[in-house]
C-alpha cells in the first residue's frame, strides 16, 4: 500500500476539519514520502527528511503530522517533541520614529495614524 492511499484513508476515518486535512496532505508531500510504500516508512527516514528544513516551527509541525498519520501502524512514535520558537520583532525606538516623521513630507498624515 502506498503512503498516499494510507494517508487519504486515515484522513477520511478521522473527524478532521477541512483545513487540517489539507495541511496533513501537504506535509506528507513536503516530506517526499507521498509515493513511497508504507512498509518503507520508519522514524529514521522521517527524521532525516525533517532535519533538512531550516525553520524550527515547520520541523515541529512535520513531526506532529508524521506522529499523527502513522500512529495506527506504530511507526514514528519515537520522533522528538520540539519546542516552538517565537518571533523576535525589531521595532525602532520612539526617537527614531519621531526623526523619520519630522523629515517626511507626509508628516501630518503619519501623526494622524499614530
Amino acid at each position: 500500500m502506498l503512503v498516499s492511499e494510507y494517508v487519504l484513508e486515515i484522513i477520511e476515518k478521522r473527524p478532521y476539519k477541512y483545513s487540517t486535512k489539507q495541511v496533513n496532505v501537504r506535509d506528507i508531500k513536503r516530506l517526499g514520502i507521498w509515493d513511497m510504500d508504507i512498509s518503507e516508512i520508519h522514524s529514521g527516514l522521517i527524521h532525516q527528511r525533517v532535519d533538512k528544513i531550516a525553520n524550527q516551527n515547520s520541523r515541529k509541525r512535520l513531526y506532529i503530522t508524521a506522529r499523527s498519520m502513522f500512529k495506527d501502524i506504530g511507526v514514528c512514535q519515537d520522533l522528538p517533541y520540539l519546542e516552538g520558537v517565537g518571533k523576535i520583532y525589531d521595532i525602532p525606538s520612539q526617537e527614531d520614529l519621531e526623526w523619520l516623521i519630522a523629515r517626511s513630507k507626509y508628516r501630518l498624515q503619519l501623526l494622524l495614524y499614530l
